[in-house]
């Protein structure tokens, strides 16, 4: 049986935030988690590893040192990605909503359907 974990993710995310965002330009990760951690009541040396963790893998914890043209690109890809299913989107809800009307959609243009007499 494993051990219950004593803090949650949500400390663990807002104490590695707090680290890499209250750490001045001299002193070190670790000394930050140090104090970040006395400050919070935790382990210092658990939230420096929760910190070393944040920095050698990505995650939604970004220090203040992140690149902004890495971060732009990325937003640019995802507003692309948004822009093509929303495209996708309209299309299908034009084509059933003309389907409801009597309309058979083809090529993107609407046509009435023929009746049978």
């Amino acid at each position: 049986m494993s051990n219950p974990q004593k803090y949650g993710p949500d400390f663990r995310e807002r104490a590695v935030r707090l680290v890499f965002e209250s750490r001045q330009p001299e002193e070190s990760v670790k000394q930050a988690a140090y104090r970040v951690g006395t400050n919070l009541g935790a382990n210092p040396g658990t939230v420096y590893n929760w910190a070393k963790a944040a920095r050698t893998k990505p995650s939604s914890v970004s220090s203040p040192d992140s690149d902004p043209v890495a971060r732009l690109a990325e937003v640019e890809a995802e507003n692309a990605e948004l822009r093509r299913a929303n495209e996708i989107l309209r299309l299908a809800s034009t084509f059933f909503a003309a389907e409801l009307d009597g309309q058979t959609v083809h090529s993107g243009a609407t046509r009435r359907k023929k009746s049978l007499r």
